[in-house]
């Protein structure tokens, strides 16, 4: 099966977000306990893979600039409805990329 064919069928049950996941999450609490160690000093992120944006929501919402990209254009629909819905569409941005495949230089512009 296509790749993106897969990412598409893995995300085809998703729904809005409606909060911001929190540090306690049980899900991301390493993520989010790596992201606040790793990343505290930068402002801008990158998000390679990123799904439906809900770490860089997360991020977004502690004054991080997050870029994300995937490959299923589906999550990308999905992350910037979510970003409305969060009220952070102007700390993240989402882009389909079918990274490492497609290095375009427009979708790789980070900020």
């Amino acid at each position: 099966m296509n790749r993106k064919l897969v990412h598409e069928e893995y995300h085809s049950g998703i729904k809005l977000q409606k909060r911001i996941i929190s540090s306690n999450n049980f899900t991301y609490s390493k993520t989010i306990e790596l992201t606040d160690k790793y990343f505290a000093n930068l402002g801008n992120i990158l998000d390679i893979g990123c799904g439906v944006g809900t770490v860089d929501f997360f991020l977004g919402s502690k004054g991080k600039i997050v870029r994300g990209i995937d490959i299923s254009k589906k999550a990308i629909q999905f992350a910037i409805a979510n970003s409305k819905v969060l009220g952070l569409q102007n700390k993240t941005k989402f882009s389909v990329v079918d990274f490492p495949i497609e290095l375009c230089v427009e979708s790789m512009k980070v900020f």
